[in-house]
């Protein structure tokens, strides 16, 4: 079900919404792929964290687990600066409908840093285990 696109401000990416559910094994295996050929993308990980999709890395190797970790980091900044900027936004505004149409994508943003904190936790202990750092 689609939603209101947020202020151009935010950039074109800034909510691309998409259907919840699970990561499919072709979708797994399409990461994976990416992971091998360094063409993981912040924008594919922002949308499976939009849509509760997160890769787990039960499947991956080390070596993709860590470019895996590290595009979910990049990810992670973004959305960070974003929430930066909106906050900025928020408190320079004069309206209340910006501030309620911001507190909600604040609200967004922030579901969405707590996702992929959680993911990279998660995929880091994975890391620990299948590189032998633990």
């Amino acid at each position: 079900m689609p939603t209101a696109h947020p202020p151009s401000v935010f950039g074109p990416r800034a909510h691309a919404y998409i259907a919840r559910g699970r990561l499919s094994e072709a979708d797994k295996a399409a990461i994976l792929e990416r992971a091998r050929t360094n063409k993981l993308e912040t924008g594919k990980v922002l949308e499976r964290a939009r849509s509760g999709e997160l890769f787990d890395g039960a499947s991956a190797t080390c070596e993709e687990i860590a470019n895996i970790v590290a595009v979910d980091q990049k990810a992670l900044k973004q959305e960070q600066e974003l929430a930066k900027v909106m906050a900025k936004v928020k408190k320079g505004s004069q309206t209340g409908a910006l501030n309620g149409m911001l507190a909600g994508e604040e609200a967004r943003v922030k579901a969405i840093n707590e996702k992929l904190s959680k993911a990279i936790t998660n995929l880091s202990s994975e890391q620990a285990k299948k590189c032998g750092l633990l």
